[in-house]
């Protein structure tokens, strides 16, 4: 027997039959409850009198190998759906003892046999790899995985690296090694996780190569594959033309020689210091193909690389235990993914920068032949292409990473609440359809867009933002993307552009039905307001007349910036040696100064002054920017805040008038009397200004100072009569 998924156990029996047997959860008997299989035992295939004496399965649990006593050899599928196993392909009556077989890629099988031949089982392709030449002893033991095969004589093992190409298996370098003692058992560690890959060397790019376990009977030993690029690293010490001697080119079909120029973009990432180095080896092997290039070996390796979520929904919805309800998770492949992932994807975009930077410069160190330099210049287009969508790669990892170490509840919560809330048709409802159904990377669909992907990844970052965080302008969660992910903002691009088109549609509204619209798209700006395009979206609420909106914009803006108020504090102390707070000002007041165009607006420079209440350096800006507009006339007859500090500072001609609308009259005659003894000040306006101060006086009775204005009028006055004379 051999394992099955949760709950199962597929056996062969001795009549030949193969059955899938059931298990409870909860007791080590048999079961036949309903969900788990109707009957405890399912006949499946013919009659089939020879005894079944091994059998094996896939990382799937899905595709079975078994062979009988009569040396048949049998390939099945088990269908989930409907309980049944299809039987795929065959091999009968093999003239030799069959060993034993092993899952040696993700869609075949490879079978031992006592004499050494080995039997490629994929459905009804059937092929024959013959003995090792001079092997000449009986097979014991025999396991093979990802490209590795252990054969195992005598005393002997014998290590051979394999690659399968177009369905044929082809040998590579072969090891010979005497093992101490009789051997007893052979097995490969802990199998790759399936990839729906039937490439045997993709895992050189995502993990490192398999293990081989031999026990005998005086001990045993631990067997290390060597890595496929690690020959070419050997290699690439060599003078370029022996280099391409060495890897027999003539000999192997095109893919091989793909495969070697892939090994040296592995290089690339794992030596960066060697990698001109390596690019040179690369081009002289590129200079004697006819249809290789760079970017083949770099697609090469991306694809391998990215079998491990190629396929994979993000969301996947698991029963809860013991009860009714659904919850949400991320994906067990997208939470799970190998701790050097990104770094790789990272390796590999930097890789592409530095090749194509070698190609802009044309460096002496590579030696084009006949229109090779003009292939190599087009290559150039589509590495630029895929370094886009590796950086696009990066960002969906990173982003989704962030969500995988959310409780799943929070995940749940968000979900459920989207699709009780939203209609059918909402983008958040369908992007988490779309997440939760569709793999994020299917490299088989033709038609696949990452611009898709990234649309329906905002929409239901916008639902986790609008649910979690409904009442807080500083989002936690948010600046963790940022940091995690710093080319964030592609995503959030989208996200605004989804903001933009439901401003217009709030624009065809009215009334309170608007304002609401209005908030609405507010709330999701504030939650990313780190990474949005802020004169882009003050424009657009200035063309909806939200003033009040644009400052609280703003003010969330300048608090991303300098949650600390530094730029305040540099206001009032006026440090000019804290260099790290005078940028922090002027990026602030930048800020502010944007949002002042609102002004324009209705009810404008009136939504404006309760803003000024709020921040001091706010109010400073806005005051300097309508001095600058002629509207300084205005804010004093509406009493400001702070404006007799501004107006102080900057037009002391006028601070008898904020006295004035503050109704501090006394402290107005004394400012209009200052401005009467003012030696440089026009006579005229001199006396203007004490005519005023006898006014005041005269009307609130102010006889304090009323004579001392008056004496000082009178002598205004003569003087101004004397120099008309």
């Amino acid at each position: 027997m051999c394992e099955g998924p949760i709950g199962k156990i597929f056996c062969g029996s001795y009549d030949g039959d193969v059955y899938v047997l059931s298990i409870s959860r909860n007791s080590n008997t048999i079961s036949s409850a309903s969900g788990i299989i109707s009957k405890v035992f399912e006949y499946i295939i013919g009659y089939i009198r020879s005894p079944v004496i091994g059998l094996i399965t896939d990382s799937n649990f899905e595709e079975i190998c078994y062979w009988t006593e009569d040396n048949s050899c049998y390939m099945i599928k088990y269908d989930y759906d409907s309980e049944r196993f299809i039987k795929l392909g065959s091999i009968s009556s093999i003239k030799q003892k069959i060993i034993s077989a092993s899952c040696a890629g993700d869609d075949y099988f490879e079978v031992f046999t006592q004499s050494g031949e080995r039997y490629i089982l994929n459905g009804k392709n059937i092929s024959v790899i013959p003995p090792i030449q001079g092997f000449g002893s009986t097979v014991t033991f025999g396991a093979s995985t990802m490209g590795c095969v252990v054969i195992i004589s005598d005393k002997k093992a014998t290590f051979i690296r394999t690659q399968r190409l177009n369905g044929k298996v082809f040998s590579g370098d072969t090891t010979v090694v005497s093992l101490p003692g009789t051997p007893v058992f052979l097995s490969f560690g802990l199998r790759p996780r399936a990839t729906n890959n039937s490439d045997s060397l993709y895992w050189q790019h995502i993990c490192l190569p398999p293990t081989a376990y031999i026990l005998t009977t005086a001990g045993g030993i631990v067997a290390n594959f060597m890595a496929p690029f690690e020959k070419v690293k050997r290699l690439s010490t060599l003078d370029p033309n022996d280099f391409a001697k060495n890897l027999d080119i003539t000999d192997y079909n095109s893919d091989v020689v793909v495969e070697h120029l892939s090994s040296l973009v592995a290089l690339c990432s794992f030596s960066p210091d060697l990698r001109s180095h390596y690019f040179y080896q690369a081009t002289n092997l590129i200079n004697k193909t006819d249809h290789l290039s760079f970017s083949s070996a770099i697609l090469t390796r991306l694809t391998r690389l990215m079998t491990v979520i190629d396929g994979v929904a993000m969301l996947t919805e698991v029963p809860r235990f013991r009860k009714r309800k659904t919850k949400f998770v991320v994906n067990y492949d997208w939470k799970n993914l190998p701790a050097g992932f990104a770094i790789q994807l990272e390796d590999i975009a930097s890789t592409i920068k530095d090749y194509i930077k070698s190609v802009e410069n044309q460096t002496e160190s590579f030696h084009f032949v006949g229109g090779k330099k003009n292939r190599v210049m087009e290559d150039y287009k589509m590495l630029s292409n895929i370094s886009a969508f590796v950086n696009f790669v990066l960002e969906v990892v990173k982003t989704i990473s962030t969500f995988a170490r959310q409780k799943s509840t929070v995940l749940t919560h968000v979900i459920e609440y989207v699709r009780e809330n939203d209609s059918k048709d909402d983008p958040k409802n369908i992007a988490i359809d779309f997440l939760t159904s569709q793999p994020i990377f299917d490299f088989s669909n033709p038609n696949f867009e990452p611009s898709e992907v990234s649309h329906y990844l905002c929409c239901f970052i916008t639902a986790f933002f609008l649910v979690i965080d409904k009442d807080t302008r500083s989002n936690l969660l948010a600046s963790r993307m940022a940091h995690n992910s710093t080319g964030f903002s592609y995503f959030i691009g989208i996200h605004i552009s989804n903001i933009l088109s439901q401003l217009q549609i709030a624009k065809l509204s009215e009334g309170a039905e608007r304002t609401i619209a209005i908030r609405e798209q507010l709330h999701s700006i504030l939650s990313f307001i780190e990474f949005i395009d802020y004169p882009m979206i003050v424009n657009q609420f200035k063309d909806l007349n939200s003033p009040q909106i644009i400052y609280e914009i703003a003010f969330a803006k300048a608090q991303s910036i300098d949650p600390q108020s530094r730029a305040l504090q540099w206001l009032m102390d006026g440090q000019p040696v804290d260099m790290f707070a005078e940028d922090i000002f002027n990026n602030v007041v930048e800020i502010f100064e944007i949002a002042c165009e609102a002004y324009e607006c209705d009810d404008g420079i009136e939504s404006a002054i309760t803003f000024c209440k709020k921040n001091k350096l706010f109010a400073m800006t806005f005051y300097h920017f309508l001095d600058e507009k002629d509207k300084l006339s205005e804010l004093i007859k509406m009493d400001a805040p702070f404006i007799d500090e501004f107006v102080k500072t900057n037009h002391p001609e006028l601070l008898y008038k904020v006295f004035i609308e503050k109704k501090l009259f006394l402290e107005a005659a004394e400012e209009l009397y200052k401005l009467g003894t003012d030696k440089e000040a026009d006579q005229q306006d001199k006396i203007n200004w004490l005519n005023m101060a006898i006014a005041i006086c005269s009307k609130y009775k102010l006889t304090s100072i009323e004579a001392k204005i008056q004496e000082k009028l009178n002598d205004e006055m003569a003087s101004f009569l004397d120099d008309d004379k």
